[in-house]
């Protein structure tokens, strides 16, 4: 197990699974076939270093504290690489399982989200925006549906589940900061058979312990799985995945710019 910092320099090493986390002790035996895991402090993670490293894979656990900001540092830097989401607790051997995550700022344009989805979601895709602020999501669906994209709206944590119960989303985006619940309706989406990607807008108040407190859910816990599956899972569906956005490539046009801000 080593961390970032001690990455050995020879061009000979193992492939490296990359997992942001705090929590390095969980991850120090955790390997997927000729993989090593290498653990990623959040706190003062440079895109540059990380990007050096080459990970095959790049996961993030929602529950470390600092794990937003740390993608975002990363985007904000550069880092190409797809974010893929899990949340996990120190004290537990098992983890829940997401799909690949963005993150975005709570005040943003379309240039910028556009950017993100470029590649990673095709146009036509169906999107559940999730949050309690219409003044900024019905322009947000406007904006969507007129580059292709087939949108549902949610305004609360009940709402999001049942609408998520009907529509197959290839994508959702959830405002954290909606009271209520939103950490929650993230953790249920591993519930699902195939699980959606997330753009997230990050909450007002401590998301990492939010996300931690969904694993206290029977329901959750019960879709738990060790770190290697979850871990294994991400290589081969990532493997996948990128070769269906290497077919979607450039499907999502440029927007006109229209600016969003979640921060009233």
């Amino acid at each position: 197990m080593t961390t970032l910092r001690s990455l050995p320099s020879s061009p000979a090493r193992r492939p490296s699974l990359a997992v942001i986390d705090a929590d390095a002790s969980s991850w120090s035996t955790v390997e997927v076939g000729c993989h090593r895991t290498t653990t990623v402090p959040p706190a003062g993670v440079r895109a540059q270093d990380l990007a050096a490293t080459t990970p095959v894979r790049t996961i993030v656990n929602l529950a470390a504290p600092g794990a937003l900001d740390a993608v975002a540092a990363l985007r904000a830097g550069g880092y190409p690489r797809r974010f893929w989401g899990c949340i996990a607790h120190p004290t537990s051997p098992m983890a829940l399982g997401l799909g690949m995550v963005e993150v975005m700022p709570r005040s943003f344009d379309t240039t910028a989200l556009f950017d993100r989805l470029r590649g990673w979601v095709p146009r036509g895709a169906k999107v559940v925006a999730v949050g309690n602020r219409p003044e900024a999501f019905m322009p947000l669906r406007t904006a969507l549906t007129r580059e292709g994209f087939s949108v549902s709206l949610a305004w609360d944590a009940g709402q999001a589940n049942d609408l998520l119960d009907m529509v197959d989303a290839d994508l959702v985006i959830l405002d954290l900061g909606m009271p209520h619940g939103a950490h929650a309706v993230l953790a249920k989406l591993a519930q699902r058979t195939t699980v959606p990607n997330v753009v997230l807008l990050p909450g007002r108040g401590d998301d990492a312990a939010a996300f931690a407190a969904t694993l206290r859910s029977g329901k959750i816990i019960a879709k738990t799985r060790t770190r290697h599956d979850v871990l294994e899972t991400f290589l081969h569906e990532g493997e996948s995945a990128a070769r269906q956005t290497s077919r979607i490539q450039g499907t999502v046009g440029a927007p006109s710019l229209q600016h969003f801000s979640m921060t009233a």
